[in-house]
């Protein structure tokens, strides 16, 4: 098997792994927790910093988004500069929701980095990053 495919499984299994951990804590849309870690960590964005960040087509958030308005989970507001633009905001009750489980997604994680060790999971995120690096050069003709 070539190297690529190899990495893209791990990928593709790690993402999967993710699905399953956000249906243990409740959640059947993972889009939903990736809104929450990003507006847990950031005290608003707009729905493209979101899409962006995780790799989310827009039309996949757009009707999350409205289910979430409709719970009083999230809040959104035009942008003084660009009225089409608005920014995403969790409410005091959105935040009492996403809090715990961004919490236990973070246990999750550190949990795994300890198992790997400290040494192995820097090497992990160098190479990672080198290796997004490397593609990225050559994808602009810069090998």
């Amino acid at each position: 098997m070539h190297l690529m495919d190899k990495l893209g499984q791990s990928i593709v299994h790690i993402n999967r792994l993710y699905e399953q951990w956000a249906k243990q804590q409740g959640i059947s849309n993972s889009n939903l927790l990736w809104v929450y870690h990003s507006l847990i960590h950031h005290q608003n964005r707009t729905q493209q910093e979101i899409c962006d960040e995780f790799d989310i087509a827009k039309q996949t958030l757009s009707p999350l988004c409205k289910e979430l308005v409709a719970q009083g989970i999230l809040e959104i507001s035009p942008i003084c500069t660009d009225k089409r633009e608005k920014r995403w905001q969790l409410t005091g009750k959105g935040r009492l929701a996403a809090t715990p489980i961004i919490e236990r997604l973070r246990q999750f994680e550190q949990q795994a980095f300890d198992t790997l060790g400290e040494q192995e999971s820097e090497k992990l995120l160098a190479l990672t990053q080198q290796f997004g690096e490397i593609l990225e050069r050559q994808l602009q003709g810069k090998s």
